[in-house]
């Protein structure tokens, strides 16, 4: 089997090679600055080119996937890793909760704070104050309040568990990171210490520093992209 990720950099894709250099597997990497020269190998039905998509290649057989979750689900199963194995009911209950929280909940948040930041970005200089109004107004009565809920209970839940599963690393963490990293990007992370712990005992694994290293990873970009 040969394995092919799409990767834009200080994109959700940098999650899928994670989880690649967890595994241990051999893949390629193409970057979103090389896909012109991928393009004409590429099915038209799966362009535009979402990140991540990865290529799965047999012999007499390939395709195609997209969405984060699903691809870490299909990794972790195809190589039996980082799954919970034999889980008693409540790190089973974690388990399909974060994995899927991560994506489903917190980052929709994160997007919608990314969308209304760029609406007043574009919008033209005249007209900006109706649309930066908006977005603080916004802020203020429900995003703000939004993010502090979420976090105060992710950071309660890892005041009990070194890991979102307990005490075992899956690709429910993997999830996590990202949202978890971009939410505490303007947020003073005094507030809640657990999850600074959490992010921090995932920086130190040798294989987060090398996939952020095979990602072209910029901690600086990436916070300046999420921050208010």
């Amino acid at each position: 089997m040969k394995i092919t990720l799409f990767h834009l950099q200080n994109s959700r894709s940098q999650r899928i090679l994670w989880l690649l250099e967890e595994i241990g597997c051999d893949y390629d990497v193409i970057n979103a600055s090389d896909i012109d020269k991928h393009k004409q190998n590429l099915p038209t039905d799966i362009m535009p080119l979402k990140f991540p998509t990865i290529h799965i290649q047999y012999e007499c057989d390939s395709f195609y996937m997209t969405e984060t979750s699903a691809i870490c689900e299909f990794l972790s199963r195809k190589f039996q890793i980082l799954y919970l194995a034999t889980p008693n009911d409540v790190d089973l209950a974690n388990f399909c909760f974060w994995k899927n929280y991560a994506d489903a909940n917190l980052m929709q948040l994160l997007v919608l704070r990314q969308v209304f930041k760029q609406i007043v970005v574009t919008t033209p200089l005249l007209f900006k104050p109706v649309p930066f109004l908006f977005k603080v107004l916004f802020n203020k009565i429900y995003l703000n309040k939004a993010f502090d809920q979420q976090l105060k209970y992710i950071d309660s839940h890892l005041k009990d568990n070194m890991w979102m599963c307990g005490n075992t690393f899956t690709i429910a963490d993997i999830l996590m990171w990202f949202p978890l990293d971009a939410a505490l990007s303007s947020i003073n992370t005094v507030q809640h210490p657990f999850i600074e712990k959490y992010l921090n005992q995932i920086q130190v694994r040798k294989k987060f520093s090398q996939a952020m290293l095979k990602g072209n990873w910029s901690k600086e970009q990436f916070r300046k992209y999420w921050s208010k």
